[in-house]
């Protein structure tokens, strides 16, 4: 058994606490019966006109226990860019130079 949190979101990302902040406590709850790790991924439909972020940085793993006493769980969190024009588009063509 394994907890899979998948949340999706209209406005950009800006930090890993604020996506903590947004969905951590939730993801740790699902795990209180369970395995004590999860999976957070979170959609990123925001406006990717700019192109994306590096996915090295839109990955990470939490260490976060609820109480001291209890046993830290371990989540995997990844936001990834959706609503894209195609699901091949990867990258925003480069603008030509001026």
């Amino acid at each position: 058994k394994m907890c899979t949190q998948i949340k999706w979101r209209t406005t950009r990302w800006k930090t890993h606490e604020a996506v903590e902040r947004d969905y951590l406590a939730q993801t740790a709850n699902y795990t209180a019966t369970g395995p004590p790790f999860a999976l957070l991924l979170v959609g990123d439909a925001s406006d990717h006109s700019a192109g994306y972020r590096d996915i090295d940085d839109s990955i990470w793993i939490i260490r976060h226990a609820r109480s001291t006493t209890e046993i830290p769980r371990l989540i995997v969190a990844g936001v990834l860019p959706t609503a894209r024009p195609t699901p091949s588009a990867l990258r925003v063509a480069r603008s030509s130079p001026r």
